[in-house]
């Protein structure tokens, strides 16, 4: 790989990351109101959603870039489309749940999320696709948890 190619990887992977940490310290300190809420025995501890997400970031960000130009496939406008369309859907789940505290909404949003990264893989090449699967599994726990706190609050 060349060294402008390598540049542009680094950018993808920490452009996401920051971008969708940035969600997060925006949203603010919620932990008050996120530790009054009754949530499944299967909620992970709060520290392991930033590590997770960081490792789901780096991987969007790698897919984005193989997408933008490091694979050839058919289909790949409509799947620039759907890329970003899941990135926004990503982005807009943190401020509706925990700075707006719309819970019904960010279900509605995190099921509508797992539809694109599914339509994703299957329009993707097969690397993305392989690579976008440990985010799909993430995001359906993730509506799980999101689900679980609009049913019992």
């Amino acid at each position: 790989m060349g060294t402008q190619k390598s540049i542009a990887l680094i950018l993808w992977v920490m452009v996401v990351i920051l971008l969708g940490s940035g969600m997060g310290v925006w949203t603010g300190d919620v932990s008050l109101w996120y530790e009054g809420l009754n949530r499944s025995v299967l909620t992970p501890p709060n520290a392991v959603f930033p590590v997770v997400w960081t490792f789901l970031y780096a991987l969007i960000g790698f897919c984005g870039w193989l997408i933008w130009g490091a694979l050839d496939f058919r289909a790949q406008r409509i799947v620039k489309i759907v890329y970003m369309l899941q990135l926004g859907l990503n982005w807009m789940w943190t401020p509706i749940f925990f700075h707006y505290h719309w819970v019904g909404g960010a279900l509605v949003v995190v099921m509508v999320l797992a539809v694109t990264i599914g339509i994703l893989m299957v329009l993707a090449h097969r690397t993305v696709s392989v690579l976008m699967l440990p985010y799909l599994v993430w995001v359906l726990f993730a509506a799980y948890l999101n689900f679980y706190i609009w049913w019992y609050n």
